[in-house]
């Protein structure tokens, strides 16, 4: 007799957000070539006139958020493909840079990068002197699911002196048990999925924001809000 292995729910749920995270690159990508009207109005003339003035040979890809299928398509139809991972903070001004130098604006990326790296020292003025707060970053309630050592949040935690309760964990995300969790002395969660308050337990329950969910120029707005809360 074969026993089957019912595939478990939290699979479904992980695999579900994995859908709903890569087709939001899709459509910012499709929206753009397209030119539709009612998501490319948020941006501005000056903006428009950068994303459409973008040469026709350049593709620049997500390295783990697209399929390394069509990757290996566009490479295929010689076409240059420029990969972007950012891993580290640093990561995402020399980003900007290259980017610039891929789309002959160099020196309009390089002063941006220059501002990003300005913006992110002061980002959150009056903590730099706190004592390290024991923080869970909460990316899904059930099964618990947050960010080990390896996650390029860490040091954008440290910036507002929150120290990551699983940085001992090699790894990007991990899954923990509730167990787990009382066996760390927390004073801040941030979580997507709970209004701020001060909960009976003493936990300081910070709102996440959608700006840290990207390594892009705009995490340093996220990194605001979340010191804002603090």
């Amino acid at each position: 007799m074969q026993n089957s292995v019912k595939t478990p729910v939290h699979f479904w749920i992980v695999a579900l957000i994995a859908v709903i995270w890569n087709s939001l690159g899709a459509f910012d990508y499709l929206a753009t070539k397209l030119k539709l009207d009612f998501y490319m109005s948020n941006f501005t003339p000056e903006q428009l006139d950068y994303f459409y003035g973008f040469p026709a040979w350049m593709v620049v890809a997500w390295a783990s958020g697209n399929k390394p299928n069509d990757i290996a398509w566009l490479k295929s139809m010689n076409i240059p493909v420029y990969l972007s991972e950012p891993v580290t903070l640093d990561d995402i001004p020399a980003s900007m840079e290259k980017l610039g130098r891929l789309a002959g604006t160099h020196d309009f990326s390089k002063q941006a990068a220059e501002q990003f790296r300005l913006d992110l020292n002061r980002s959150c003025p009056g903590r730099e002197e706190r004592r390290p707060q024991p923080t869970y970053y909460e990316i899904w309630p059930s099964p618990p699911m947050t960010i080990g050592g390896k996650h390029w949040l860490n040091p954008l935690l440290e910036r507002a002196r929150l120290h990551n309760v699983f940085a001992h964990q090699d790894r990007q995300i991990i899954s923990v048990t509730p167990e787990a969790l009382l066996g760390n002395s927390i004073e801040v969660k941030i979580s997507s999925f709970q209004q701020a308050a001060v909960s009976s337990s003493g936990v300081k329950l910070v709102q996440g924001n959608e700006q840290l969910a990207r390594p892009g120029p705009r995490i340093i707005d996220g990194l605001r809000l979340l010191c804002d809360q603090l």
